[in-house]
């Protein structure tokens, strides 16, 4: 039985070696099942920081994975793809949400260790810390109307928001922003970035809109919850 498997070191493009058409296969055609079966029947080693994992040129006989390695690559080569130009684009349609978010969830679901969480997806990407993809374009919903609002961006301000000044601040923060009835009620325009994102925006709280920068903003994002009403929170 393979002991081990490796992801981590990534193959370079122009290598065309046996092995690692080998690696490269063997990673395609992984099954949830084949890696319950991997988990439970390889054995944890250890790592010291520094330490070589696998010398240059040696003979290389077993798979090894390091779980961490997998999520890195996610992140790097499949997220950037899925998250582009967001604030664009962002579904409210429950059957494009559960599409795009099917990719991370049958993603997450190959990892060796998460195949006995098959039906608990909320609870996969809480092991390998990771948010969901709905909602990560929120977030970024957020970031971007910060910088538009103290203009970060070269979008001006007054052609998206307007200033709620009648605004009472016994909720949310001193910053609201206006929604208008009438295109909120507008098939049209309900979804636009412009419009979902004033109810998110005008319940965070003044720690988080009145932050001294856009770093400082992120920051406080990933300590407040704003994903209430979201499909995957």
């Amino acid at each position: 039985m393979l002991a081990n498997i490796f992801f981590n070191v990534m193959i370079p493009p122009e290598c065309n070696c046996e092995f690692c058409e080998l690696k490269s296969l063997f990673f395609e055609n992984l099954r949830p099942e084949d890696a319950n079966i991997l988990c439970s029947g390889k054995k944890e080693k250890n790592y010291a920081s520094g330490e070589i994992i696998i010398k240059e040129g040696s003979k290389i006989s077993d798979f090894t994975y390091l779980k961490s390695g997998l999520v890195k690559m996610f992140k790097t080569f499949v997220r950037p793809k899925l998250e582009y130009a967001s604030p664009v684009w962002n579904p409210y349609l429950v059957k494009d949400i559960n599409m795009i978010e099917s990719v991370q969830r049958r993603y997450t679901l190959k990892i060796p260790g998460m195949a006995n969480l098959r039906g608990n997806y909320l609870e996969r990407l809480r092991i390998l810390n990771l948010n969901s993809l709905q909602h990560r374009r929120c977030k970024t919903d957020l970031e971007y109307t910060y910088r538009i609002f103290y203009g970060l961006t070269s979008l001006n301000f007054e052609t998206f928001f307007k200033r709620n000044e009648k605004a009472v601040a016994t909720r949310g923060n001193n910053c609201k922003l206006f929604r208008s009835a009438l295109v909120r009620n507008l098939d049209c325009r309900r979804h636009s970035f412009a419009n979902r994102v004033i109810p998110l925006w005008n319940k965070l709280p003044n720690h988080v809109v009145e932050a001294r920068s856009l770093s400082v903003c992120k920051k406080k994002l990933e300590q407040t919850s704003f994903t209430d009403s979201l499909m995957f929170p």
